[in-house]
Parts: structure tokens; C-alpha cells; sequence
């Protein structure tokens, strides 16, 4: 290929298969052309049909990730032989030591049915466990030994870190910007009860004392509290409670008709529910507009705080950092 600009015309440049490192417009380029690749593999087969009346696309992507999901093997056998042609045209080919299936029978695994895909046979979910996008999936189709590796993760991380010769307040930014991310991943995106967090959080915070050389008695509102003098630190437990109320406005208010009408529960456990404490949140914002700007205490009609407004989209999103935290939250105001 070459390029020609007025008077200048470039040498012939040599075409790779895949995406240029660094270039901000092939990654663009690439996805506009993989859509068209599974616009063409849609109208093989129906997806599967919800309860509300839904019916979901048969396949998804995400860059160069596909996710099938159909109701019969032969759907998907005849999905598979259709991609592989497709992706073969773009002098592309599918590489199934990456890809994973998983069977379902009157809602009990079977692992007798296999797939095939670019002349190879597919692994099974159950036999090759596989992570993507910070997740690892199995065939439990469940998240219940979720809670128990991330705490694991948690409690390895603080030992390498107590581990290391740095100081104090380095081990805690070492915690603060490198494991705390790395945690709440994990969190949000699985199903693990609020009271295995609250033990993270424990954990955690009697590591921060000790590496502050503060007393253990100091309380968490100490550590997380928003007064005049505050720690540039975020707690476990108000991180959960946050992104699990920012995943539920997500799934609510998401673009995708698909994906409101889904209907997808946030499981957090009996002791703190996401959904409740979402709802309680917009009753109020809703609440403090209807009443508008009063005066408090001493102070005259505008002095106060400009309260937010459920109304305005900006002002909302704003809201939705801190309207996921319950009445005893606010009261300690970490």
C-alpha cells in the first residue's frame, strides 16, 4: 500500500495481518470491520428468546471476542461453520485452544456435546477454566468460591507488600493505587455477599493502622472520614457498595433496549441489598427537588450548598458515587 498527499507519494508500505501498535484509528477500523463480519453471522440463526419476549442477539462481540449463545448444538454448529467462513474471507481464522464451550440440558451440564471451529475441536469449560476481562469462568455457573479468592487475593498482596523494605505510608500508596484496583474489579463484576467484603475491609484496614503506626482502637471513620482533615484513602466496603450501585443505574438506564428489558439481578447478599439502596436514593433526590433550596439554621436562602438535582443528567451521575451508601454510612460519613 502507499499513500499520496498533493505532491508527495510514500514508498510501498508492507501489509501485516492485525493491529497496528499505537495507531488510534486502526483499533476503529478493525471493530467497524468486525461488525460486519457478525452482521453476516446473525441472520444464520435466531437468538434466544426471554421471557419478557425479548429475544437476544445470537452473537456478541467485543473487539476480536465473540460470545455465542443459542438454544440447540445444531444453531450453534451451523453459527460456528458460518463465522469460520466469514472470518476466513478476512484472512482471519479462529483459534480454539482460546475459545470454551459450555452445554446446558434441562439446566444440568452435559459434556458430551463438543464443537468444532477452523478444523479443530473446541475445549470444554469444565475440563479448561478460562479468565477474560478480569473474571474467570468455570462450569460452577455459580460465584460462591468467588468471595474466598478474592479475599485470598487480598491477603497475599498485603503480605508481599508488609514483605517489602518500604516505608510505611509507600506501602500504603503501593495498596492505595496498585491492589486496591485490582480488587474491586473482581467485586464488581461477580456475585459476592456484602459481609465477605466487610471482612476484606477489616482485613485491610488493621494493615494500614500498622503500616501508619496507628493504634488499633482508631475507628474507620478516621481513616475514610471526609472532614477537614482526611487520608487520600478508599475503603473495600464503600468501594463495593458504590460500584454495585453504579453497575445497577448501568444495567437501568443502559442504551441497550436488550439490556433494560433483561430484567439481571445484583446479588449482594441478605445484610446490604444494591437495588434497595438505589431506590432509596432516587426517593430522596427526588424529594430534596420537589422541596427545593430551604434555609438552614442561621444562614439565609442561598448560602447553602446548591443541592443536586435527580432531573439533570450531569448532576445525577454525580449522585450516583454516593447514593449508594445506607443511613449507618452516612452517619459515619466515610
Amino acid at each position: 500500500m502507499c499513500c499520496t498527499h498533493q505532491d508527495f507519494t510514500t514508498g510501498w508500505q508492507r501489509l501485516e495481518v492485525g493491529i497496528a501498535m499505537g495507531c488510534s484509528i486502526s483499533p476503529i477500523l478493525f471493530v467497524a470491520a468486525f461488525e460486519i463480519i457478525l452482521i453476516g453471522a446473525r441472520k444464520m440463526v435466531g437468538g434466544v428468546k426471554l421471557p419478557s419476549g425479548q429475544r437476544l442477539p445470537p452473537v456478541r462481540g467485543y473487539m476480536d471476542d465473540i460470545t455465542t449463545i443459542l438454544q440447540t448444538a445444531a444453531c450453534t454448529t451451523r453459527l460456528l461453520k458460518r463465522i469460520d467462513e466469514l472470518v476466513g474471507w478476512a484472512r482471519m481464522k479462529i483459534k480454539p485452544s482460546k475459545s470454551r464451550s459450555l452445554s446446558l440440558r434441562k439446566g444440568v451440564r452435559s459434556d458430551h456435546t463438543t464443537f468444532v471451529a477452523g478444523g479443530e475441536e473446541i475445549p470444554l469449560l469444565a475440563s479448561q477454566p478460562i479468565r477474560s476481562l478480569g473474571r474467570t469462568y468455570t462450569a460452577d455457573l455459580s460465584d460462591r468460591q468467588m468471595g474466598e479468592t478474592v479475599r485470598k487475593q487480598l491477603a497475599d498482596g498485603l503480605a508481599r507488600i508488609n514483605q517489602s523494605q518500604l516505608p510505611g505510608k509507600y506501602k500504603v500508596w503501593s495498596y492505595q493505587f496498585i491492589l486496591y484496583p485490582r480488587v474491586m474489579w473482581p467485586l464488581k463484576m461477580s456475585d459476592v455477599p456484602s459481609s465477605v467484603v466487610d471482612k476484606m475491609d477489616g482485613l485491610a484496614n488493621s494493615s494500614i493502622r500498622k503500616w501508619l503506626g496507628l493504634p488499633r482502637c482508631l475507628s474507620d471513620v478516621g481513616l475514610f472520614g471526609r472532614n477537614m482533615l482526611q487520608l487520600p484513602l478508599r475503603s473495600i466496603g464503600l468501594g463495593y457498595k458504590q460500584e454495585k450501585a453504579r453497575m445497577v443505574l448501568e444495567l437501568r438506564e443502559s442504551t441497550d433496549q436488550l439490556v433494560r428489558a433483561a430484567g439481571s439481578q445484583i446479588r449482594t447478599g441478605r445484610k446490604w441489598k444494591a437495588q434497595e439502596e438505589v431506590d432509596m436514593a432516587i426517593s430522596r433526590l427526588k424529594h430534596r427537588e420537589v422541596v427545593g433550596n430551604v434555609q438552614e439554621g442561621r444562614a439565609g436562602l442561598g448560602r447553602s450548598e446548591t443541592p443536586l438535582f435527580w432531573s439533570k443528567a450531569s448532576q445525577r451521575r454525580a449522585e450516583s458515587h454516593s447514593g449508594g451508601r445506607s443511613d449507618k454510612d452516612r452517619a459515619g460519613a466515610p
